[in-house]
């Protein structure tokens, strides 16, 4: 192959690749902090952008991030993230008070982008060997859903038959209150416990043997 050719074969990837990428949101500039994460869950389609705009600097309702979770975790059983690397972001200050304070679209979104890679990483998704549930997991809490949309409610469906959604989970009430970093935290770990106990077999799916015993002897009774 000449070089002429090969710098045209080059250019037409690198073209293909410009038209697949998809762009930033007009309201999130390429210097932002967030702006990898925002194009990372747009392009595997957790996250959206309505009539073009982001919105990061929003909070996010528990009803809302149901879908979001849902999108999520379909995104990984899919395969999406394989190969992908997490986002890097400029390191932060951590507030004291992260765990009452409520989480925005931006914050939402660099979490799932390097929450997703980790995952990917650390379980096999596209396994498809068929294993039988934990004991050792609770078993899926039933929310009640009041006042959500069609669309929310088959998400919601999703994450409990998946094992995602337990007791304590912020799911179970008020789905109307913002989503806090201690709700987020709780859901995520609720995720990636369910998605590990659909693709492989720990936790271990049996319960843990007791101390071993040897054959009961029973004595005769002491003559009186």
């Amino acid at each position: 192959m000449s070089y002429r050719v090969w710098m045209a074969a080059v250019a037409l990837l690198a073209v293909a690749a410009a038209a697949q990428a998809r762009p930033l949101p007009a309201d999130v500039p390429t210097s932002h902090w967030a702006a990898s994460s925002v194009a990372t869950v747009l392009d595997r389609q957790v996250m959206d952008a309505p009539s073009g705009k982001f919105g990061g600097n929003q909070t996010v309702s528990r009803a809302q991030l149901i879908t979001i979770l849902a999108r999520f975790a379909r995104s990984l059983q899919a395969g999406k993230w394989k190969g992908s690397r997490a986002a890097g972001v400029a390191p932060a200050k951590r507030s004291a008070g992260w765990r009452k304070q409520p989480v925005t679209r931006y914050e939402v979104a660099v979490v799932l982008a390097r929450m997703g890679s980790y995952v990917a990483r650390g379980i096999p998704v596209t396994s498809q060997t068929i294993v039988g549930e934990s004991v050792a997991l609770p078993p899926a809490a039933r929310p009640e859903g009041v006042g959500l949309t069609a669309t929310q409610r088959a998400d919601l469906d999703y994450l409990v038959g998946m094992r995602m959604v337990w007791d304590g989970s912020p799911f179970s009430a008020n789905l109307k209150a913002p989503v806090t970093g201690a709700d987020l935290s709780t859901a995520l770990v609720q995720l990636v416990a369910g998605l590990n106990d659909q693709v492989t077999d720990e936790p271990q799916n049996r319960e843990e043997p007791g101390p071993r015993r040897g054959p009961e002897i029973r004595r005769p009774a002491p003559r009186r």
